[in-house]
C-alpha cells in the first residue's frame, strides 16, 4: 500500500470516529452515572445515540435539535413515537 492509500484509510477511519463518537460527546450533557450505579453509563451512551439517529433521521442539526427537545419534552416523546 502507498502513502496516499494509508492516507485516505486513515482518513476515512478518523471520519466515522469523528461522526459518531465526537457528535455525541459534543452535544450530549455530562451526568454523574459513574456514581450512580442505578444509571450504567453504557445506558446514556445508548440513549444518547438513539437520540442522535432520530435527530439524523429527521434531518436537523444536532445541537439546536437537542436543545429544542429539551426545552419541550412533549415534543420529543411525540418525535420517538412517530419515528
Amino acid at each position: 500500500m502507498d502513502a496516499e492509500a494509508l492516507l485516505d484509510l486513515a482518513r476515512a477511519h478518523w471520519q466515522i470516529e469523528n461522526r459518531l463518537f465526537r457528535v455525541r460527546d459534543g452535544t450530549s450533557p455530562r451526568t454523574p452515572a459513574a456514581s450512580d450505579p442505578a444509571t450504567p453509563p453504557a445506558a446514556l451512551a445508548h440513549l444518547r445515540d438513539a437520540s442522535l439517529s432520530l435527530i439524523r433521521k429527521r434531518n436537523l442539526k444536532t445541537k439546536p435539535a437537542r436543545e429544542a427537545f429539551a426545552a419541550n419534552p412533549k415534543a420529543a416523546i411525540r418525535a420517538v413515537i412517530n419515528s
